[in-house]
């Protein structure tokens, strides 16, 4: 009878932790209605001009929506086909077209990234050690970015465009120490490998080690070799590759009003430069949900995806995978969210990916505003619209499939010292029905008398 008390326990404490009805299936059309009127309230509470989403569930698209203004002057509203800056998102991008080179036979990812670059970089502090492509994929290479320098880069604030320097001339510039724009900032005190320490230059390097490596420029790789196989015509690296017309106005929302930036661009772009919609980039969620499968030109085969999706190396951080992060919303604010995503920042944007290979749904976000409150802005509609999004579509957190997230553990924890404190703490015996129950317990569960 114990042993039944104790599987009854732990079923009820499992099924406590299941999602609830996934309400997509049950009652789609009344359920995208509440879901417009849910994001336009928080986008009003919160001063968001526009924003657009894509859902994905069993692998199939079945919303997409766009809200609000991708310009507030003219009042062109957000459709699906409205291109946003992505941010760090586009590092998913670097990341598939390293791997379309080591898939290739170009690129081993645990060789010196000297062996593949036409000038030489080491950790000054490490000079002996190797930093390798796997490095720079799971920001664990020792370069991180001098945020002052990298930021003046920018041309938002000569007028916006393309930055008119070259992606070479920014890193030697920049890791070299006789560059101009050098910092001793940009190398950590840690060996290669060893720390996770966030760098948009080494995912900038990872962009370069494609163009030397191809012999194309980047932005032509990634258009040949990933957008055009997966019909992603409206996705592209630079501005002067797009109509500006088509991409929502990034804005701020300070002392009560808007404000534009102009388009804008940076020298380290692969990092974060890309520009897409919400269905280009469910296009490119689909590729990971179907393990490549499915496409007249091949991009990537199944195990180089479970490659890219892998958690690389627990022991350093948890959650990295290759340009993907199981960390990144595994956030008691986000119910700890430990499944593949990405999220990405920059003036006048914030987008989020995020996906579940079991049940192969997930979903997209863009916004055309900078979330600088963690608690208010970012909490309202980013936090809150994941929760939901994730709650409502089932989404399982993925521990036990890698490596077990610290969350995990600390459930499982929970559940054996629930079941303890069941067994050791001493009962009492009610004096109106003889039946044995906890002293913690106010009432007798089978006569319902309160305890004397």
């Amino acid at each position: 009878m114990k042993r039944l008390s104790i599987f009854i326990l732990i079923s009820m404490l499992i099924t406590c932790c299941q999602p609830g009805s996934n309400l997509l299936e049950n009652e789609p059309e009344k359920y995208r209605r509440e879901l417009d009127t849910y994001i336009t309230e928080k986008m009003s509470h919160v001063h968001v001009p526009g924003l657009a989403i894509g859902i994905i569930e069993k692998s199939k698209i079945i919303y997409t929506q766009g809200y609000g203004l991708a310009d507030i002057e003219n009042g062109i509203p957000v459709t699906e086909e409205t291109l946003f800056h992505l941010g760090s998102i586009s590092k998913l991008v670097t990341a598939t077209a390293v791997m379309k080179l080591v898939e290739d036979g170009y690129i081993d990812l645990d060789e010196d990234i000297n062996t593949y670059l036409d000038f030489e970089i080491r950790n000054p502090n490490f000079p002996e050690d190797k930093i390798t492509p796997r490095m720079l994929l799971t920001h664990t290479s020792s370069i991180i970015d001098d945020e002052e320098i990298y930021e003046s880069l920018y041309t938002i604030n000569s007028g916006g465009g393309d930055s008119p320097i070259s992606l070479r001339e920014y890193l030697e510039n920049s890791l070299s120490n006789s560059g101009k724009w050098y910092s001793e900032k940009i190398y950590l005190e840690s060996r290669p490998g060893t720390v996770n320490e966030y760098s948009n230059i080494g995912f900038a390097l990872a962009g370069y080690l494609v163009e030397v490596i191809s012999g194309k420029p980047f932005n032509e790789y990634c258009n040949e070799n990933i957008f055009d196989p997966l019909r992603m015509d409206d996705t592209r690296w630079f501005l002067s590759e797009l109509d500006t017309a088509k991409i929502a106005i990034p804005y701020q929302f300070e002392n009560g009003e808007f404000s534009a930036y102009p388009h804008y661009g940076f020298p380290s772009y692969p990092d974060g430069q890309l520009k897409s919609n919400v269905v280009d980039l469910l296009s490119f969620l689909q590729f990971f949900l179907n393990n490549g499968e499915g496409y007249d030109v091949p991009v990537l085969q199944a195990a180089t995806i479970e490659e890219i999706l892998r958690i690389q190396e627990p022991d350093v951080d948890y959650g990295q995978a290759l340009g993907w992060s199981y960390s990144e919303f595994n956030l008691p604010i986000v119910n700890n969210a430990f499944l593949p995503a990405k999220g990405g920042e920059d003036p006048g944007a914030r987008a989020i990916i995020l996906f579940d290979p079991i049940s192969k749904s997930g979903f997209v976000i863009l916004l055309n505003q900078e979330l600088k409150d963690f608690w208010t802005e970012q909490r309202e509609i980013c936090f809150d619209l994941v929760n939901k999004l994730k709650a409502d579509l089932g989404l399982k957190n993925m521990h036990g499939i890698n490596e077990l997230r610290i969350g995990s553990i600390a459930a499982g924890i929970a559940v054996v010292v629930v079941v303890l404190v069941w067994l050791v703490i001493p009962k009492q015996i009610c004096p109106h029905c003889g039946h044995k129950f906890h002293k913690f317990e106010r009432k007798c569960p089978k006569c319902r008398v309160k305890r004397q």
